[in-house]
This record gives structure tokens, sequence and C-alpha cells, in this order.
């Protein structure tokens, strides 16, 4: 009897480190993940350098430096240094940036490379997992099977982080689409998975079978030209409040209204180095039209029923604005739809949670196409932000990294509402290193961060055991 039960703890053992650092697991071995998102405690914040980010890496550094700084002074005994891991860093690099004395940056590491791949948040997933027939917690790198040059980071990270492993779910194809990517996969406070109507079957599949079963939404992403949930909306935490939490949606219609209020030329709320660029011009005209057409443009935004079809011909130039601020118009519509699916499915799990706090941001999009549907009407598709989208933020705690819109009556009305629900805004000009590659901060980082051990049967049924957590112990050789 003895013997046996030698066998049977050995083979159980056996099978919980059959992964290896640098190695796949296998889904058979999975019985649950809980997704790790802007509520958990942040522990390192990823950005990769590359040849035309130097200088917003600086910028990053001393962000991350301030913001450990105002943590320590509040003398929080539980406060979790946030340290700056760089990606394709070397010792001569550091160096070159000024950052080799500085204690909140990573040591280099020849493990992490990427080449100039520098969208570390669509690579991977970070969640905590149980392992199937344990309660054994480890922290879990998901893999959404991008490919390009970060594919191999994954796997690097496992040999980086300490209790940690990772998988790479099932793909027919060789290479994931976007809507499987990182950016495209986020979660609520109270564990509500909310990702894009583009995710692939496979990648449903599989967080319906490991917990998310009835616990996820699928937003429409189909106006969208990338084609991320990080566009349209962020999630942070509130203390204190009844539901724990506010949702940050980006909103034409208000970006349209803040035009229409302003009394000087955008030229003179934005640095000189960008007056030439092609966003600010077309933004200049837009609210040029929208001063001369006020009260139009008023009954526009009021009216929720397309009032220019763009049919095969030539539009006036009024009628060319008149579709821009329309467009604006039912994309505001959409994410307010999509916000309304997600209100939902939290009230559904958290029935206490009566009224959702939600803020509002200017973010404008700039749309290649508009098609005209007998069901829909006129859609717009291939859609991005015009300036910097500030909803597309990383969350540090009460610490917020936000693009900045450049444009100063956006970035004051952001910093209000931001700082409205007691978070610290810090905005940083991502321009030139991600927004003009059709990325903002949310898209080129990632996090490492600290969870409670979870455990979730596959139906999707909590219970947070008691105070153990992944401690997030970091190798920094």
């Amino acid at each position: 009897m003895y013997a046996l039960l030698f066998f049977v703890i050995t083979l159980v053992n056996a099978t919980l480190v059959c992964a290896q650092p640098g190695e796949y697991l296998s889904e058979s071995e999975i019985e649950s993940i809980t997704l790790l998102g802007n509520h958990h405690t942040p522990q390192e914040l990823l950005v990769t350098h590359t040849s035309n980010n130097g200088k917003f890496i600086q910028r990053l550094a001393k962000v991350i430096e301030t913001i450990n700084k105002k943590e320590a002074l509040k003398g929080a005994g539980n406060y979790t240094k946030i340290s700056l891991r760089i990606i394709n860093a070397t010792e001569e690099s550091l160096a070159r940036l000024n950052l080799s004395q500085n204690p909140y940056i990573c040591p280099a590491s020849h493990q992490l490379s990427c080449n100039e791949d520098q969208w570390v948040r669509d690579v991977c997933k970070i969640a905590s997992m149980t392992f199937k027939g344990t309660k054994q917690v480890k922290r879990l790198i998901i893999d959404t099977n991008r490919g390009r040059g970060t594919k191999e980071l994954p796997l690097q990270l496992t040999t980086i982080w300490t209790d940690t492993v990772a998988v790479k779910p099932i793909h027919s194809a060789k290479e994931s689409e976007a809507g499987d990517y990182g950016g495209n996969i986020e979660v609520t406070p109270n564990d509500i998975l909310y990702t894009g109507s583009n995710l692939s079957q496979e990648m449903q599949d599989f967080f319906q079978s490991k917990g998310y079963r009835d616990r996820m939404i699928l937003f429409n992403n189909d106006w969208l030209d990338v084609g991320h949930v990080d566009e349209q909306i962020s999630v942070v935490s509130i203390p204190n409040d009844p539901c724990g939490m506010a949702i940050i949606k980006a909103s034409p219609k208000l970006a349209i209204r803040i035009l229409a209020a302003a009394n000087t030329d955008i030229f003179q709320s934005i640095p000189d180095s960008y007056h030439s660029r092609p966003a600010f011009l077309n933004i200049e005209s837009l609210r040029l039209f929208v001063k001369m057409y006020y009260q139009e443009t008023i009954e526009l935004l009021k009216n929720k029923s397309p009032i220019v079809s763009p049919n095969d011909h030539f539009f006036s130039k009024k009628e060319s604005y008149q579709v821009i601020i329309q467009n604006q118009i039912i994309i505001d519509n959409i994410i307010n739809k999509n916000v309304g699916l997600l209100k939902k499915k939290i009230k559904q799990f958290n029935p206490e949670c009566k009224k959702i706090k939600t803020i509002s941001l200017p973010v404008l999009f700039n749309c290649r196409r508009t098609e005209n549907t007998l069901v829909e009407g006129p859609t717009p598709t291939n859609c991005l932000a015009e300036l910097p989208n500030s909803v597309n933020m990383s969350v540090l705690g009460d610490h917020l990294l936000v693009p900045d819109p450049i444009y100063s009556p956006f970035r004051s009305f952001i910093k209000k509402k931001l700082q409205q629900i007691n978070k610290s805004p810090y905005f940083l000009r991502d321009y030139n290193c991600y927004h003009v590659l059709d990325g903002e901060i949310h898209c080129g980082t990632n996090e490492l961060r600290v969870n409670s051990t979870v455990n979730k049967s596959s139906d999707g049924t909590t219970a947070i055991s008691a105070a153990t957590q992944i401690e997030g112990t970091i190798n920094l050789q």
C-alpha cells in the first residue's frame, strides 16, 4: 500500500514539472486560469527598446522612478516596487540611455530579445493557473501565436520569471490573426473577460474550457483597423466603490464637442514640431467646419440616424465633413453599445453593483472606408485614432501611463476626469514611436502582476482561497 501511495505521489509530482523553463505546457495539464488585469498589483513593466523609441524609454523610466518614490512616501507596508524591464537591452544600450545606475531598471538580459518588434502586449496574455487535479498555482504566459519578432518572448520570459510556465493554445493557422492578440484580451476586476468579435473560435474555446464559460463577452470590433478592445475602453479599480471599478471609454462625440467649444486654432495648442503633421491639419479643418456650421453640427450630434448616405457620388466639401462627423457619431454609438454589454455582464455576477462609473475621454477616429449596408446603413470601417488614443493606457495601480493627445484642450479635459476618480495620469508622447505605427502605450508595454490564489472550476465558479499569493520572485540573472 505504501509503495503504491509513493508511486502515485511521485507520478503527480512528475506531471507538475513536466514543462521546464523554455518549454510549453499542454493545454490538458491546465484545470483553470485567472487572467491578470489592471486591478492586480504590478511588479514589472515590460517595454521593447527599438531604434526609434530611446527617448520614450528615457521618459518612461523617469515616470517609473516618480511612481516608486510617491508610493514609498506613502509609507504603505505592502508597497510593491515596480521595475522597468527593457527587452533587447544590453549593458551598452542602458549606458547610452543613462539608465545603468537606475535602481528601477532590471539588469540587461541576453535571454530577452525580439528584434525591432515593439508590440510586447500582443505577443501574450499573462494569467495565473491551477494544474489539473491539484491546487498548485503558477503564473501562466498564454502565447497568442503572433509570430514575428516577438515569437520567442513567451518562452524567454519563463527563464526570467520563476514559478512561470507557458502554453500555446492550439491554432489551425501557422500564425494567429490580430483578434487573438493580447491587446484584444482584457478582464475586469470581477473577472469578466471582454474581447472582440474577431477572437478566433479556437481561442474562445480555450478560455471557455479554462474557466470563462459564461464570463466572456464579445465587443463589436469590425469597424476598427487593428481591431482590439484596448482601442475602445480601459477598466480601472476604484477602491471603496460599490462596483469596485470604472470604465474609461473613447468618445468621438465628446471630442467634437470640445472642438466646437475651442476658441483658438489647433496650432496654438500644440508644439511647433507637430504643425505640419496631416492629423493636426485634418483636425484643424474639422474644427473650422464645426465652428462655421455650429448649429448644424449640434443637430448632427443629437441625431442617431444617418443624415448623409455615402453613395458613389462626389461629395461637396460640406458633405464630406458631415460624413466625418457622422462617422464619429456611429462609432460613439458602437462603443456605447459595447460598454452596455460589459456592464450587463458585470452586474450579472455582481448584482449589488447598481451603477458603474463611466469616464468618457475625447478620441477622434479616421476611417479609411465607409460601407453602406441595407441593414446597418452607413458603417465606417478600417478606423484608427487620428491623434494618440488616451484610452489605450497602461495602468499601474493608481498611476496611469496615458498617451499624450498633444492637443492641449483634450489633455486638460482628460487630466481633470482621471483625477476625479483619484488616479494620477502621466502623459507620455508616443506619437512618433507608437502612434504613427498604429499603436499606443498599452500596445507597446506589458506587465508582470501579483495575484491572489484563485481556485476556479472549468464551469467558471470562482473561490479565492486564503491569503496565498504568487509572490512573483524574479530571477535577475
